[in-house]
């Protein structure tokens, strides 16, 4: 007995793929901001309460790393650095580096939750290569 891909509507699941897909394609990057997902902000914010930090920014950075240059890095952040730059995406301040900006700018921070785990993603538009693993990424 084979499992049938159908939903509610009798439509099958890969009838709505190529429009999923195209909708994500269509999406614009904003490459003057760092930007987080609605579903990241909540469990950043969740997170930060368990841990008694409220208020508290993200630390967004990378580190050299992994087969192919560089890893990033998201931390606890209480207020930035000097030398840091504040971007501020649906309430929670993001504190980077700036001498990290040009190549982080345009990032968008998620937080995915699937069969292989969970954890915060992050999309950058200035990768130009990343590992068979997709634990590092070069420029």
């Amino acid at each position: 007995m084979g499992i049938s891909r159908t939903t509610n509507g009798g439509k099958q699941a890969s009838d709505r793929f190529p429009k999923g897909l195209n909708a994500l394609l269509e999406e614009e990057i904003d490459v003057t901001t760092i930007t987080i997902t609605k579903r990241a902000a909540a469990k950043y914010l969740e997170i930060l309460a368990e841990e008694g930090k409220h208020g508290w920014g993200l630390r967004f950075a990378e580190k050299m790393a992994g087969c192919n240059g560089f890893e990033y890095a998201l931390d606890y952040s209480e207020k930035a650095l000097p030398d840091d730059t504040t971007f501020e995406s649906l309430g929670i301040q993001i504190h980077i580096n700036k001498g990290m900006i040009k190549r982080l700018l345009g990032s968008e921070i998620d937080f995915v939750d699937g069969l292989h785990g969970s954890g915060f993603k992050v999309s950058n538009p200035n990768v130009k290569s990343s590992c068979g693993c997709g634990t590092s990424h070069g420029y």
